[in-house]
This record gives C-alpha cells, sequence and structure tokens, in this order.
C-alpha cells in the first residue's frame, strides 16, 4: 500500500512540475467567474488598433467592465426568466445588414474582417437584445420623456440607475 501510495505522490509531483498556467480569474460575480481569457477575447478588436501600451490597458477595462455588467444582467435576466431567441438574433442580424445597405453574408463578412468572427457578432447581438428586453421590463415608463430627441439621454440615465441597482445587490469581486 505505502509503495502505491508512493507512486501515486511522485506521478501527482512530476504533472505539478509540467503544470502551465493558461488561465486565471480576474473577476467574479455572484458565482459566476470571469476570466483572463474572456477579458481578452472581448477587448481583442479594440486591442488590433490600440497603439500605446495606456489605450491596451483602457481596452482591457472597458472589456472586464461590459462582462461585469453582462453577467448582472443575465442574472437578473434569468430571474425574470428573459429568454432570446435565435429567430429574433437572426431578425436584429436582418435590420443591422438592412440599416447598412449590406446582406446579411456581406455583413458578416465584413465584421470577419474587421476581426470579429460571425458566432461572436451573433453572441454580442443576443446580449443586447436581453439587455434590451431587461431595460423595456424594467424602465421607469412614468418618467419617459414624451420627445424622440430627449428619449436618448433618459434610456442612458435609466440604464445607470438599473445597473447601479444590480451591482448594490451583487457580490462583485474584481481581482489584480
Amino acid at each position: 500500500m505505502r509503495f502505491v501510495l508512493g507512486w501515486l505522490c511522485l506521478a501527482s509531483s512530476l504533472a505539478h512540475a509540467d503544470a502551465v498556467l493558461v488561465d486565471r480569474v480576474v473577476a467574479v460575480v455572484d458565482a459566476r467567474a470571469i476570466t483572463r481569457s474572456a477579458v481578452e477575447e472581448r477587448a481583442k478588436p479594440l486591442l488590433a488598433v490600440a497603439k500605446t501600451d495606456a489605450a491596451k490597458a483602457q481596452a482591457r477595462r472597458d472589456a472586464l467592465a461590459e462582462l461585469l455588467e453582462e453577467a448582472l444582467i443575465s442574472k437578473e435576466a434569468q430571474r425574470l426568466r428573459l429568454e432570446v431567441r435565435d429567430e429574433e438574433v437572426d431578425a436584429a442580424l436582418g435590420e443591422v445588414a438592412k440599416q447598412n445597405q449590406l446582406t446579411v453574408a456581406e455583413l458578416l463578412a465584413e465584421t470577419t474582417r474587421q476581426g470579429l468572427d460571425p458566432d461572436r457578432y451573433k453572441g454580442m447581438l443576443k446580449r443586447k437584445i436581453l439587455e434590451f428586453k431587461w431595460l423595456g421590463l424594467r424602465v421607469n415608463r412614468a418618467a419617459e420623456p414624451a420627445t424622440v430627441a430627449e428619449r436618448g439621454a433618459f434610456m442612458v440615465s435609466e440604464r445607470k440607475r438599473l445597473m447601479d441597482e444590480l451591482r448594490v445587490g451583487a457580490v462583485i469581486e474584481v481581482r489584480p
């Protein structure tokens, strides 16, 4: 028995000697981890055009803030039983293509050219649709301005207010 335990300990130590850190957790929102690779992936388009180390650091900070907000919205959307169907994503994709006077294939080719593969772009659309559904459900309609010109600023302030509410109710840990 000792012989077997000795071999197991030796094998375990040899396995750890070759271990390489592949990823690490940079933040936790409640029980959901956000990894360094997720931040890098989200920041990739901005990192591609960043000229200075400061711009690269800012791109990573912005990507982390975006991922933190998405985690909060996702948790709240789950609580509210909000979902986004594939058909909604396809419709949004078609609408973006139409607004840009492109076919869907041309739009996806352009996003790919800019470093955003079609699945990531569709994922981004899905997250934005979920956010709009959440905002639509939670926005204070009684305070909504009557004019179209004032609605943009109102929605920005409502989003900030609602995000602040979500942050208060969450456990958020950002790790160095």
